[in-house]
């Protein structure tokens, strides 16, 4: 039986989440930053999203607004306990706390990998934690990190866009596949599509969807 751990969001937080996602960086520090929400106890002001962790054969972390879902690779696991939610790297068993979260959002903010690499940020990411006071994580969030960059993200997104539908170009209903501008595609769908319908697109338990 899978886990499936949900979490609302606010208005300001589905402005940062709708932000067009481009580069495997944005992609990553928007689900750092989204895993800060699950240790706040509860959302203020109005309600306009929610996000859902399912952890199933495949982990996804999902988001859900108006008119716009999108999925892509959960790279932890999570439980909920009695003190609350505890989220971990399955390989390496670390927790994966405010602290370390932070730690990772500070090390990937300063990293630009159109014009850096991978040695620039490890030459850069030591001394940023440790001016934060983390020197105690620096290690093991710069080895999560890694592999979180290292990993397939599994983008998908279901679009409703009226100010850009085209029947044959652009369908109102659609999916995107794949987040770089130079490989994203489009699947035209019939009509519109409901939440539950999405997760189960993406649950290889459920009867697998054919493209007529």
């Amino acid at each position: 039986m899978g886990k499936r751990i949900e979490r609302e969001m606010n208005a300001a937080f589905c402005e940062r989440a709708k932000k067009p996602l481009r580069r495997k960086k944005e992609l990553i520090l928007l689900m750092l930053e989204t895993l800060k929400l699950f240790y706040i106890e509860e959302i203020s002001c109005e309600v306009q999203g929610k996000v859902i962790i399912t952890i199933e054969k495949m982990r996804r972390i999902n988001y859900f607004m108006k008119d716009k879902f999108f999925s892509f690779y959960f790279p932890f696991s999570a439980e909920v306990t009695e003190e609350g939610i505890r989220i971990y790297d399955p390989v390496s068993d670390i927790e994966i706390d405010n602290r370390m979260l932070s730690a990772m959002i500070l090390i990937l903010g300063r990293y630009d990998e159109r014009t850096g690499n991978i040695e620039t940020m490890y030459d850069n990411y030591c001394e940023d934690v440790c001016e934060e006071g983390m020197e105690d994580i620096a290690e093991k969030a710069w080895e999560t990190l890694l592999r979180i960059i290292a990993a397939e993200p599994g983008y998908i997104r279901y679009d409703y866009d009226e100010e850009h539908a085209d029947k044959r170009i652009h369908p109102l209903h659609h999916l995107d596949v794949n987040y770089f501008s130079e490989c994203t595609y489009k699947i035209g769908l019939p009509g519109e599509v409901q939440r539950e319908e999405f997760l189960d697109l993406l649950d290889i338990r459920k009867p697998c969807r054919y493209l007529a």
